[in-house]
């Protein structure tokens, strides 16, 4: 990295690292409105994590040194139902996708999504047979893959 380029990053990026892998000024140790649990770092990006109390990740802030520009920031959250299932993801789009799952057992069923107004299918829906293994899939474009299990193998 040459010094006005690393000049340039610092002063626009704070917590990029040095030439020399040092630490700019904030670098990966400041916390961000108490939320910053976990943190990973490379020359130009970082990525501060999240946790809930169960240890799942709720959000991942990722931010990208542009060159000759102002830092992008993309954020991403995640949240979970009592049984440890993903519920709901927020996409830095703007996207959010939701996961629906049965009475029984708590098994995935479909995941839909919402962004700009529009609603759509990922999975539309998925069966199970009475050992809880998957027996069909029909997703979101009507195509669908079917399952089936060697009896003897069974237990």
């Amino acid at each position: 990295m040459s010094n006005l380029w690393e000049r340039h990053v610092l002063e626009r990026l704070p917590f990029a690292r040095t030439s020399s892998g040092q630490p700019g000024p904030g670098a990966c140790g400041e916390k961000r409105a108490g939320k910053r649990k976990g943190c990973a770092q490379e020359k130009l990006e970082m990525n501060d994590f999240a946790y809930s109390p169960l240890g799942q990740v709720t959000e991942n802030i990722r931010t990208l040194a542009v060159p000759l520009g102002e830092p992008v920031t993309f954020v991403t959250q995640w949240k979970y139902d009592a049984q440890n299932c993903i519920r709901q993801i927020v996409y830095p789009d703007g996207e959010i996708t939701d996961y629906h799952y049965n009475d029984h057992g708590g098994q995935l069923r479909g995941i839909t999504g919402e962004k700009a107004g529009y609603s759509y299918y990922y999975i539309i829906d998925i069966w199970h047979d009475e050992f809880g293994d998957k027996t069909m899939i029909l997703y979101g474009n009507y195509i669908s893959t079917e399952f089936s299990y060697d009896p003897l193998r069974r237990r």
